[in-house]
């Protein structure tokens, strides 16, 4: 399944913007192949949680507040969205830098 990041841009207003707010809301930025790949991981990660996982809803609160952290380790839909989604190229075009450097297992 490809998903090209080529052609992502972010208006200058949008920038400008982030940089002063340290927030920017960018409205469809992500195809349907990106939220459904992400949905299935979600679903597989509260299946079988990572080992920071924690679940925030309190017993007898109503809904499901849910957290984990670094799932790009353990989770190949997670990687592949933090190294090759629109995410990775607006990231640094937002923050105007070169590189943005992904943590691995064991890095």
């Amino acid at each position: 399944m490809a998903m090209a990041t080529k052609g992502v841009r972010i208006a200058e207003a949008d920038i400008a913007a982030y940089q002063q707010d340290g927030v920017v809301c960018l409205r469809g930025l992500f195809g349907t192949e990106w939220i459904e790949r992400l949905r299935a991981g979600l679903e597989r990660n509260m299946r079988s949680p990572g080992p920071w996982h924690r679940s925030i809803t309190k017993p007898g609160e109503p809904g499901n507040f849910y957290y984990d952290s670094m799932m790009s380790r353990f989770d190949a839909d997670f990687r592949a969205f933090a190294e090759r989604s629109p995410a990775a190229v607006t990231s640094s075009s937002a923050s105007q830098i070169e590189q943005i450097c992904v943590p691995r297992n064991g890095q």
